[in-house]
């Protein structure tokens, strides 16, 4: 069982405090507006302390897990074992289980952890590999587009299907003002949330194809 995470838990002080500067981030009116955090920042302010992780650590480390490591935010540890010391560690069971002709495994029963570990545990995600499936489907037939020199492609679905282009996404997000004043991405990072890996030729296709079409549209 690989990159289990172990997910910490704010005290009630640094979660009021949490809520505010959120507020207070949005606030054009307040001196903490737009002023973001790193995430070495959030985890000195809003992360477990130093001697709640070590402990968490060593009593994962004491019933043979492998520790990966700690998250800058101080709000999960990343570990790794067999199904035999999660069911040790955490009191519960691992089952295989045949859904839809997919074999999966999973806990039986809720996990549970030592009484002194609860005000800086929250929970554990995940004991299972049901992970969430998204909602796009792939249209079985083709779409035709015409694509001329200098020119918006046009495109032409059939009866309830739709589709968004680089240039929508611009529309949507209102991110055309950038791109006419040369912004476009470059020097920047991004970071995408997922379960899986991403495929970067998917990346760089949507960048090439929002570059031409704002030239497309510039020109």
């Amino acid at each position: 069982m690989q990159r289990m995470l172990l997910v910490l838990k704010r005290s009630p002080e640094q979660e009021h405090a949490l809520v505010g500067l959120i507020d207070q981030l949005q606030d054009k009116s307040s001196p903490n507006f737009h002023q973001w955090m790193t995430p070495d920042q959030f985890g000195q302010q809003f992360g477990a302390a130093d001697s709640d992780i070590e402990a968490v650590t060593a009593w994962l480390t004491t019933h043979g897990f492998q520790v990966a490591e700690v998250s800058k935010g101080k709000t999960v540890i990343e570990f790794s074992g067999t199904a035999a010391q999660v069911q040790s560690a955490f009191h519960t069971s691992i089952h295989k289980y045949v859904v839809a002709g997919e074999e999966h495994w999973a806990n039986s029963s809720d996990p549970q952890i030592p009484t002194a570990l609860v005000p800086v545990v929250s929970g554990v995600a995940t004991l299972h590999n049901f992970f969430k499936k998204p909602m796009l489907h792939m249209a079985p037939e083709s779409i035709k587009v015409t694509r001329a020199p200098f020119a918006i492609p046009e495109s032409s679905f059939p009866d309830n299907v739709h589709a968004l282009s680089p240039g929508d996404y611009a529309t949507i997000y209102n991110i055309k003002p950038l791109y006419q004043a040369g912004i476009n991405g470059t020097g920047s990072s991004i970071a995408v949330v997922a379960r899986t890996e991403i495929d970067p030729y998917d990346v760089s296709a949507f960048r090439i194809s929002s570059a031409s079409l704002t030239r497309c549209k510039s020109s």
